[in-house]
């Protein structure tokens, strides 16, 4: 879900990327990985830029994205990620 929720971060859809990154952190804490999200996300594929970009662009939106995020089934998740827009050109 990390190269999701960045790829949804470059192309604009900030929302779609926050749900994708909380989803990859609550997937990383069930697996008994624990830490601050935030630098295991930067640590795991270099997205802290991309969270902060996603953070700033949302404001006050960024906390709910990422907790519905947080809520996803994997296939959820999945279909949250089947939602990205093309690149352009």
């Amino acid at each position: 879900m990390l190269g999701f929720g960045a790829l949804a971060c470059d192309r604009g859809q900030f929302e779609l990327a926050a749900r994708l990154f909380g989803a990859a952190e609550a997937w990383r804490e069930r697996l008994g990985q624990s830490a601050d999200p935030f630098d295991r996300i930067e640590l795991a594929m270099g997205n802290g830029e991309r969270l902060q970009t996603a953070r700033s662009a949302l404001g006050e939106m960024f906390e709910l994205a990422w907790a519905e995020g947080r809520a996803f089934s994997r296939d959820d998740a999945l279909a949250s990620a089947a939602t990205l827009t093309p690149p352009p050109g």
